[in-house]
């Protein structure tokens, strides 16, 4: 899973709820105490509850921004944690840096298919020439950043931990033969991903990325 389906997890919320009829009642009894308050309780609890808890009432849109750091050993392991940051670009969260998730990216698998494969070396080669790599990686121990812990208005009904176990797919090589740097694997092809520095005599890699803006709910 690459990192646009990542946030696409994340912004999973409920759209829809059973809501209390505002219908008054109407059985000919106009001076029923019993009918008014019931209708009142209702409607003023259940509005309430669906406001917050995202059943499709949308604030604005937040800017995302992804940045990690790991360490490599290539072709071997590939061991990182990773943020992604939401700020309100409009709506009443406008500028507020309000949310930050973070999580452990660990390597399940190496990628073989950058390696000199004719099909894909044109758009993206992780052969030792460029001291490259790629692997399969997976997300864990997903937790909500302290200081930026207003994450209910992009989880939605979704406890973070449920982020666990998603999969993602990084490299470093030579893309489009001409730009060395980061990758991530978009079925059926690698592409760019943002600005990234890597060090193979230490093995330490940095990157920042940004993706599409998404919704928030209040």
């Amino acid at each position: 899973m690459e990192p646009r389906l990542i946030w696409a997890f994340l912004l999973a919320c409920t759209t829809a709820c059973d809501k209390g009829d505002d219908s008054a009642s109407s059985d000919g009894d106009a001076d029923t105490d019993t009918d008014s308050d019931t209708d009142t309780d209702t409607d003023t609890d259940t509005d309430t509850d669906t406001d917050t808890d995202c059943t499709g009432k949308v604030a604005g849109e937040a800017d995302v921004v992804g940045s990690g750091t790991a360490t490599i050993v290539p072709y071997k392991s590939y061991t990182g944690t990773e943020s992604l940051q939401y700020t309100g670009a409009d709506g009443p969260r406008k500028g507020e840096l309000f949310c930050q998730i973070n999580y452990t990216l660990t390597s399940t698998a190496v990628r073989t298919d950058c390696l000199d494969d004719k099909k894909t070396k044109y758009f993206f080669d992780c052969n030792k020439d460029y001291e490259g790599w790629g692997f399969d990686l997976v997300v864990s121990d997903a937790a909500i950043d302290a200081a930026h812990p207003d994450c209910e208005a992009i989880l939605c009904d979704k406890d973070v931990s449920s982020l666990n176990g998603t999969a993602v797919t990084y490299g470093w090589g030579l893309f489009e033969l001409h730009i060395l740097g980061m990758v991530h694997y978009v079925d059926p092809s690698w592409d760019a991903l943002g600005a990234s520095k890597w060090d193979p005599e230490t093995g330490a890699l940095s990157y920042q990325y940004g993706a599409d803006d998404v919704e928030y709910y209040k």
